[in-house]
């Protein structure tokens, strides 16, 4: 009877052995209180030349490779920010109303907050001083996560950590759960620029609508496109891609007379953009072939190979 009552201790210590194997090593790979302790105290490294309690910390959602977008990512951002939150020390990590709060304060687009890259360009404007990003890939053992850490002014990096995340069944459930892609992210800008040396036309003076219908009609070409717009830091940095859609108003002699905004970028390309086709060279717009002033849209395409 006590050799029988031995034998099943040592079966129920086995076996509770094998179920604990995986916990222990899921701890290992996964412990977000160890990785968000280390990010802390390289945070806390960092502020030694700033006045105390100024560190305003954004943890932006963390972005799928190739392509893919699920619920999982956030979740994680989400989930890193709260055990983040619970080892500060001499900072703050922004929470969800700080970042709304924002937004309205500084009359940012409504869609910054479900734009991982937008976030990421208007961290400034959001309150934020460093910058946490993330970027996942599914691997056998679960998911490979990159956890980087950016202090803004100056851009700098102060941490950097690849971890992998076990897989655990809610894992996969969000993993499974696509996010619907969103529409093109675009800023509103009331930016106007005047050319010094070729005013606007009144606007009654522009081309009309029955004209340009009209088989005598010829629009303008760009004749010399240079220089090209160019990327800003932010932009590469963030690796923003999109376009940029200006109206612009083509005097009789080709020049760029005034340019407007109809869909910007954040990052400074807008400005880039502005600053590019300012310098172009048009061959005007004709009516019975003479040249005419005409406003048109002009596309600014921006995308990193």
């Amino acid at each position: 009877m006590c050799a029988r009552r031995i034998i099943v201790r040592f079966l129920s210590l086995f076996l509770f052995g094998l179920l604990t194997v995986p916990l222990v090593r899921g701890q290992q790979y996964a412990d977000f209180s160890e990785l968000a302790s280390q990010a802390a105290g390289a945070i806390q490294e960092s502020l030694k030349d700033l006045p105390p309690q100024s560190a305003r910390v954004l943890v932006v959602d963390f972005e799928e490779g190739h392509g893919t977008t699920s619920e999982l990512g956030p979740e994680l951002a989400r989930e890193f920010s709260i055990t983040l939150q619970e080892h500060a020390q001499g900072f703050a990590v922004l929470k969800p109303d700080d970042l709304k709060k924002a937004v309205t304060r500084n009359s940012l687009p409504n869609e910054t907050l479900s734009d991982s890259t937008a976030m990421k360009c208007y961290a400034p404007d959001l309150g934020a001083t460093m910058l946490v990003t993330g970027s996942m890939e599914y691997a056998p053992d679960g998911v490979l996560l990159q956890i980087d850490m950016w202090r803004e002014k100056p851009r700098k990096s102060i941490f950097g950590k690849l971890v992998v995340v076990p897989m655990s069944a809610a894992m996969m459930g969000l993993a499974a759960k696509s996010i619907p892609s969103r529409p093109p992210f675009f800023t509103h800008d009331d930016t106007t620029w005047v050319n010094p040396s070729h005013s606007p036309v009144a606007e009654e003076k522009l081309a009309t609508p029955q004209q340009k219908a009209g088989s005598d009609y010829r629009p303008p070409e760009c004749a010399i496109c240079f220089p090209p717009a160019s990327y800003s830091d932010d932009a590469v940095w963030t690796r923003l891609q999109g376009t940029v859609v200006l109206r612009v108003q083509i005097s009789p002699d080709g020049f760029p007379a005034k340019i407007s905004v109809v869909r910007g970028l954040p990052c400074g390309l807008t400005e880039t953009a502005i600053n590019a086709v300012k310098h172009w060279k048009f061959k005007p717009a004709t009516v019975d072939d003479i040249p005419v002033a005409v406003e048109t849209d002009v596309e600014v395409t921006f995308h990193l190979s």
